[in-house]
């Protein structure tokens, strides 16, 4: 079973936890490397990279900036890693290829 495993920190409780998806389970990929979501067989999760979300928040004011998080239906923030990079690119390309992925 082929996985892929993402360093994240929670916007619920702002702990660091690791997500892990079974490449098998997934049903769809929407979005692209800093903002996207992750639909499998028995969950979805929603990413955005931790520059967008610094950018984001940097950009927008508080009301704002958390209307976005809440209106985006994001879970955690994507941790700039080698590792997370390597495993954005691992799911995109494996979405493309299984005909799961979309842009919307």
């Amino acid at each position: 079973m082929i996985t892929v495993t993402f360093d994240t920190q929670s916007l619920r409780t702002h702990r660091r936890q690791p997500l892990v998806f079974s490449l098998a389970t997934l049903r769809r990929l929407s979005g692209d490397a800093q903002l996207f979501r992750i639909s499998t067989t028995t969950s979805s999760t929603g990413l955005i990279a931790a520059t967008a979300y610094h950018a984001a928040e940097s950009t927008l004011g508080y009301r704002d900036f958390h209307y976005f998080l809440d209106e985006a239906n994001l879970s955690a923030v994507l941790l700039t890693t080698p590792a997370n990079q390597a495993s954005v690119e691992r799911l995109f390309t494996y979405a493309k290829a299984h005909q799961l992925f979309s842009e919307h």
